[in-house]
């Protein structure tokens, strides 16, 4: 196998990987937001009974792996992906809250929907220091090697 036949290979995998991400995180998402309101109870239970904390992480989750997924799929620069990929993930939490008020036993609550944008603040702070350490890692192995930019 070549350098080039890895490298597509790591690249299709690298795709699949976070389309499956992005979209089970959905799939989830969905289920926990449009279900009875116990069966995210558990994961209440370990975020200390805080609904709007559950909505950040949620989002945080949400906003990486569709950023990710829409960087490797649709091979944008990173930061149109950024902005796609908290798109997506802002308008999931908006449709949630929007369906919620359609679903019995549930209520749409627009504080959710800021949590929900916090996380998101979040994926993004999170995903801009990953490309800056990797890339300052990058930059040390350029320069162990004498390799200038």
């Amino acid at each position: 196998m070549t350098s080039s036949q890895r490298a597509r290979s790591f690249r299709f995998l690298a795709q699949a990987f976070w389309l499956v991400a992005s979209l089970v995180w959905t799939a989830v998402v969905l289920d926990m937001a449009l279900s009875a309101p116990g069966k995210s109870r558990w994961f209440l239970k370990l975020l200390g009974g805080s609904d709007k904390l559950l909505h950040a992480a949620a989002f945080t989750v949400g906003g990486i792996v569709w950023v990710k997924s829409i960087e490797t799929v649709a091979r944008l620069r990173h930061w149109a992906a950024v902005a796609v990929g908290a798109a997506i993930s802002l308008a999931i939490g908006a449709a949630i809250e929007i369906a919620q008020r359609y679903v019995p036993s549930r209520s749409s609550d627009f504080k959710d929907f800021l949590a929900d944008i916090a996380g998101v603040l979040l994926a993004l702070v999170l995903l801009s220091l990953y490309a800056a350490l990797h890339s300052a890692k990058a930059s040390s192995r350029l320069d162990s090697h004498g390799i200038t930019k």
